[in-house]
């Protein structure tokens, strides 16, 4: 028998989902405060974990640590894409002249 048992597998890969999702969950509440960031990156989330979850689910013996980590990859590039392209101009800092003056 293997060790932990048969679901042991899927209680691991479970755990991996839950930690990820969680993860999204704080990056959104740190990170998304525009209103395209708002539209677009749960859309693109919930998108990205339908389709895991769909392959997940219609190939069961497939190759399920691999689809976890394309997915994982895939919330990463999300969310790199958030923070780079999408995050409003005040929250990031302050360049040139503007930053060289000293505080009132």
């Amino acid at each position: 028998a293997e060790a932990g048992g048969p679901r042991c597998w899927r209680q691991r890969l479970g755990f991996m989902v839950l930690t990820t999702v969680w993860a999204c969950e704080i990056f959104g509440l740190v990170k998304v405060r525009g209103n395209a960031a708002m539209r677009r990156v749960p859309l693109l989330l919930l998108l990205l974990f339908s389709l895991f979850l769909v392959y997940l689910h219609s190939f069961p013996l497939g190759y399920p640590y691999m689809a976890f980590a394309a997915w994982a990859w895939a919330v990463l590039a999300t969310m790199l894409y958030a923070s780079r392209t999408l995050a409003r101009p005040s929250s990031r800092p302050a360049a040139g002249p503007v930053a060289a003056r000293p505080a009132p």
